[in-house]
């Protein structure tokens, strides 16, 4: 039996205001929507990914390729609708903890929650006085004692197969009506299914990002969270409020990274690095002992011990040696330079 994983990505996100889908905005220079398919890819649980397409669905082809299937939502009817759009791509047939959840406790269904406390337009989970998780109710329709509840829900469901099917047969979508996924958990309570709400401490990792504001909170959460494990493994990182390091990045101990510097894509730095301040590397190999000053670099390789900048721009796949001086406002595209060599100032070089 396959395990899947459904994602939902087929809404305009108008509150977002961009032209770009929500799901496709970036996040660390990443598209949100890519931190969600590899956290699954790299799960031993799921099988396979479905992405439910909608507005500009093109953009998510051209991102994401072959490493998911693509269900396509031609009119956006609500998350319940989504999901039967889904189906047929199901056979019959997060992650560790709340797979560890469901099957210890033999449940039908299982909702990951949290709690938020404050003013929030989440979801709510709804108990009964003996604490049964009995529904979900969407915030606009939450009575005013519903909305002081703070355990909302997440959006991330664990559901047998047969379960989900047979459910979403019970939800009608009427012509102008939203049919809503969370619907599913009253109608699995009516049906008898066993149904239980796993609930989480890391609020943060479940917000709903939903405008720029509060992308750039989570931005700042992530941003932390990052640079703190850098520091902890002996990357000295010189006001971390001002330095972007993207999850995919490795430095190794013992780099120095000044105030401004931004880090991100595929990108290696070498031990006792010097990077920044004031300075952008994407995509690129920075060996050991070099110093990048003030400097962009991107798409490239820096041998060590070699130092560039200030005013230095690399890129289009650049190959510099070791023990190497690149100076003040020099252009590097597309070349080979070999070990040794000394670039002072002005000057541009490209496809050489």
């Amino acid at each position: 039996m396959k395990n899947y994983a459904v994602i939902l990505a087929a809404g305009k996100g108008t509150r977002m205001k961009t032209e770009i889908p929500k799901c496709a905005y970036p996040l660390m220079k990443k598209p949100m929507i890519k931190y969600i398919v590899e956290a699954l890819d790299n799960s031993y649980e799921i099988d396979e990914s479905i992405l439910v397409v909608g507005h500009k669905k093109e953009v998510f082809e051209e991102m994401l390729g072959n490493k998911v299937k693509y269900a396509f939502q031609s009119l956006q009817k609500g998350t319940g609708h989504a999901v039967k759009v889904a189906l047929p791509l199901l056979d019959e047939g997060i992650i560790k903890s709340i797979f560890d959840f469901h099957n210890q406790n033999n449940n039908d269904i299982s909702v990951i929650s949290t709690y938020v406390y404050g003013e929030n337009t989440y979801g709510k989970i709804v108990r009964d006085n003996k604490g049964k998780f009995v529904k979900i109710v969407e915030h606009k329709e939450c009575s005013l004692e519903q909305k002081t509840n703070p355990e909302i829900n997440t959006g991330v469901y664990l559901v047998k197969t047969k379960v989900l099917k047979d459910c979403l047969n019970e939800i009608q979508v009427e012509n102008e009506k939203e049919c809503y996924l969370t619907d599913i958990i009253e109608v699995g309570n009516k049906k008898g299914y066993k149904i239980e709400a796993f609930a989480s401490s890391s609020s943060m990792k479940f917000t709903g990002i939903n405008d720029l504001y509060t992308l750039s909170v989570v931005e700042a959460y992530i941003r932390k969270e990052i640079n703190k494990k850098h520091m902890l493994n002996g990357v000295h990182i010189i006001t971390p409020d001002t330095v972007i390091i993207s999850s995919e990045v490795e430095i190794e101990p013992g780099a120095i990274i000044y105030p401004n510097t931004f880090l991100t894509g595929i990108t290696h730095i070498g031990k006792n690095c010097i990077i920044g301040p004031n300075t952008e590397i994407e995509n690129s190999i920075v060996e050991e002992g070099t110093s990048v000053i003030h400097s962009l670099v991107k798409d490239s390789k820096i041998g060590a011990n070699t130092t560039i900048g200030p005013f230095t721009h690399i890129r289009n796949n650049t190959s510099l040696g070791d023990n190497m001086r690149v100076g003040n406002f020099v252009e590097i595209k597309n070349s080979i330079i070999d070990n040794g060599t000394k670039v002072s100032h002005l000057t541009y070089i490209g496809d050489t």
